[in-house]
């Protein structure tokens, strides 16, 4: 959970599957930045869906920040997870929402190659 990879799983996932993995795995702290609040994380859950990617602030190793979003395949499924992971003096906070926004088109133009543009496109 707090990695931008796990993440992005979790806030795409049904909530019957998320609640079934906190149940089962909890929310372990890796350290002082790790989210262990289920509330907090749904919080974070629901931005990510909103913003297309998710942004890990040293949840798991200090001074390492972590950017992913969502690769979809045609069926509207996640197929896979981009991310670029940097050690904080080069993935500064200020630098989050440009880095998350070419990290999307990335994974968008990745998803767009697993037919997913031509489902969207349709509807």
């Amino acid at each position: 959970h707090p990695t931008a990879v796990g993440k992005v799983f979790l806030a795409y996932m049904s909530e019957e599957d998320f609640e079934y993995i906190i149940r089962e795995r909890g929310l372990k702290k890796f350290t002082e930045n790790t989210i262990t609040n289920v509330e907090k994380l749904k919080e974070e859950l629901k931005e990510i869906r909103a913003n297309g990617y998710a942004f890990d602030d040293q949840e798991v190793r200090l001074g390492v920040r972590r950017i992913a979003a969502p690769i979809f395949d045609h069926s509207k499924k996640i197929a896979g997870v981009i991310c670029i992971a940097g050690p904080t003096f080069r993935m500064r906070r200020e630098r989050e929402e440009g880095l998350g926004r070419m990290v999307k088109q990335a994974a968008r133009e990745i998803s767009n190659e697993l037919g997913w543009e031509r489902l969207e496109n349709k509807t």
